[in-house]
């Protein structure tokens, strides 16, 4: 029996656990010196830095730095406080995701109300909140900017119905493709990232948006890899097998049916022809995106007696990749692996 989709962000949600960000309760409480604060950085972050160096992540010459430029607040008698050490794990997340100078003006307030007028803030409270948001993005968007094992991998979620120029019916789980497009347009820009995980469970949806976003993640010059977890129906084939490399796991199934219209439609030959034209789009982009040739999709598309009420073919994910649709069996281990070994092949 296939996983629901709540069942199937639960289980990305128990991985992201696992990601290693220092908790505030294993900072220090005491005042620490400059090289114990360089030595418990190091051995709290070393796991996180990309790629894995001799290098400290952390040295002298860049908090001094961070003091000179207003980042930090100077030390008091050569000691850094509880509070210190929780700027400066801001600072280090931060700094992979935007540029110093927002992280300054980011960090200001904080610096003003707590360092300098000592008024009661709150510093260790504010900290867990932020922590907080990475998971509480994916519970609402079902999105995780990055990740942080050994690359960043920019994570994106296709869940329920691929939303387009018009809103689905109130109730149903959607991906709106408007937010999805900004987050693909930063993928691509943003240097930190370094790598693309797309993971689907759609019945379907609009079939020009979910065409368009599937050429958009064709066309990331960064590595990316496709997951199918519970569903990649319709609309949904041509997103996975959008990436450089696509993953199904053995209990997902992907419908291959032609395209089809809901609501009126005018019947004359400039509609048939249109229908004609977007199934040769949808097809053409499989074709050129997977193993499997046109001619195949499309007799696996017009198959009559396995769909009921409907033309078409429902495959599981051994014959999804049989079919050559699909590259291999796998899940998420098994997508981060690679999409590792493609970011190392081209460094």
């Amino acid at each position: 029996m296939a996983a629901t989709t709540e069942e199937l962000l639960q289980t990305i949600l128990q991985s992201l656990e696992k990601v290693e960000y220092i908790k505030s309760e294993d900072i220090p409480n005491i005042d620490l010196y400059m090289d114990q604060v360089l030595t418990f950085m190091d051995r709290k972050l070393r796991s996180a830095v990309r790629p894995q160096t001799e290098d400290r992540v952390l040295t002298k010459t860049m908090i001094n730095n961070y003091a000179k430029n207003d980042l930090l607040p100077p030390p008091v008698k050569k000691k850094y406080s509880k509070e210190h050490v929780l700027m400066l794990i801001f600072i280090y997340y931060y700094k992979g995701v935007i540029p110093m100078n927002e992280i300054q003006t980011l960090l200001q307030p904080i610096t003003d109300h707590y360092f300098q007028n000592g008024q009661a803030f709150d510093l260790e409270s504010l900290y867990k909140e932020v922590l907080s948001l990475e998971k509480e993005q994916l519970e609402d968007l079902g999105t995780v900017w990055r990740t942080r094992g050994p690359h960043a991998i920019h994570c994106l979620t296709v869940i329920g119905q691929i939303e387009g120029h018009v809103e689905a019916p109130q109730g149903q789980k959607t991906t709106k493709y408007e937010h999805v497009i900004p987050q693909l347009v930063a993928v691509q820009e943003d240097p930190a990232v370094e790598g693309l995980l797309v993971l689907i469970n759609t019945v379907g949806g609009d079939v020009e948006a979910g065409l368009a976003l599937a050429e958009l993640i064709a066309s990331i010059s960064k590595p990316s890899a496709t997951v199918v977890l519970g569903g990649g129906h319709s609309i949904g084939i041509p997103l996975a097998v959008s990436a450089r490399r696509s993953f199904i796991v053995p209990t997902a199934t992907m419908t291959v049916h032609p395209v089809r219209h809901s609501g009126m439609i005018l019947g004359v030959p400039q509609t048939m022809r249109w229908f004609e034209q977007m199934q040769e789009r949808i097809t053409g982009f499989v074709a050129g995106h997977s193993g499997i040739t046109a001619e195949r999709y499309s007799e696996l598309m017009l198959r009559t007696g396995e769909l009921v009420m409907d033309v078409g073919t429902m495959l599981d994910g051994k014959k999804a990749v049989k079919e050559k649709l699909i590259d291999q069996l796998g899940g998420i281990s098994d997508a981060l692996e690679w999409l590792y070994r493609e970011i190392e092949r081209t460094e």
